[in-house]
């Protein structure tokens, strides 16, 4: 009887020794990931051996993101892996992870364009690592990189030295040129090499760009004489679509940095169709010429441009949020 008992004992124990044994070398591979050499010259034949096919990859509404910079990046035998510290962009986010580099992780720079990961290494760059919701539940965590966009700092001979910026609506888009009322009014032609992205950095095309559109847009500095100048377009950020509201002023109520404007929309008389645009300190205020406005030079009597939100309170009359305010008489 003893001897039976002793049997089975072994038999146990055995079969559990068994069982840990692929957990021991799972763990073992995974603690590989993180121990690989530390990259000089292997960084730099790896990326050029790595092609990452699609730099245009759209970011995933679950994948999540880490913003920061790149304290390492080593090699092994299973592949590249990369250590990034810095502030989890979701709530969910690491705020430091390990990443594996895969022949489908797509690595640029804030333009689209390729760029190298052991270059912002070194020169210690910020970055933008987007990668999927599986994790491991060790510290760090560790995924697979899907996107790493890497953000090349300005400087005097930076690309965009010979850029013009600025932020505006779309008030007339056409095929190839749109015409944008904001702080600096341009026409704009869309070309070729006009990169047009959402603000998540997903590659749109120019469709995206129609009328009441909000845009940021770069364009080059040499333009026309003309009111308002033509220039080429080198990159547009697509932003909010609003609506459009012309108008004149009726009250204004301003206390601090916010305020609300009660406008007879179409300039009708007709109190029905009023609405409220709320202002505040990030509302773009200017004259039609695209002279800035301060929010204390709005008057009742004026006749403005408003171009709001898509959403509107229920309220009589509707309030809504005001993106710019263009002052026209």
């Amino acid at each position: 009887m003893k001897k039976r008992t002793w049997t089975k004992m072994i038999l146990t124990v055995s079969m559990l020794a068994m069982a840990a044994m692929p957990l021991t070398a799972a763990a073992q591979e995974n603690n590989n990931k993180v121990n690989g050499q530390v990259v000089s010259q292997q960084a730099d034949r790896y990326e050029k051996d790595n092609k990452h096919k699609d730099l245009d990859r759209p970011i995933q509404q679950d994948w999540l993101a880490t913003k920061g910079t790149m304290e390492e990046i080593r090699i092994n035998k299973d592949g590249a892996y990369v250590t990034v510290t810095g502030e989890g962009v979701q709530a969910n986010a690491q705020d430091t992870v390990v990443l594996a580099l895969t022949e489908d992780t797509a690595i640029v720079d804030q333009n689209g364009k390729k760029a190298h990961l052991h270059q912002a290494v070194k020169k210690g760059w910020t970055v933008t690592a987007w990668y999927g919701p599986k994790l491991t539940r060790s510290i760090p965590a560790q995924g697979t990189a899907e996107k790493i966009v890497v953000e090349r700092p300005s400087n005097g001979n930076d690309e965009h030295k010979n850029e013009k910026k600025t932020d505006g609506i779309i008030v007339n888009a056409s095929k190839d040129r749109i015409e944008l009322l904001g702080e600096n009014p341009v026409i704009l032609n869309i070309t070729d090499e006009t990169v047009i992205k959402d603000e998540k950095g997903n590659k749109l095309t120019a469709d995206a760009l129609k009328n009441n559109v909000r845009v940021e847009a770069r364009y080059s500095a040499v333009m026309t004489k003309s009111l308002p100048p033509i220039s080429n377009a080198a990159s547009i950020v697509v932003k909010e679509e609003t609506v459009r509201q012309t108008g004149t002023i009726l009250n204004v109520n301003a206390k601090g940095d916010q305020a609300s404007i009660r406008l007879d929309a179409d300039s009708d008389g007709n109190t029905n169709n009023d609405i409220v645009l709320s202002i505040n300190k990030d509302t773009t205020i200017v004259t039609k010429d695209g002279k800035e406005l301060k929010m204390s030079e709005l008057k009742a009597g004026q006749k403005i441009i408003g171009f709001h939100a898509q959403i509107m309170t229920m309220s009589l009359p509707p309030m809504s949020y005001a993106y710019q305010i263009v002052v026209t008489e």
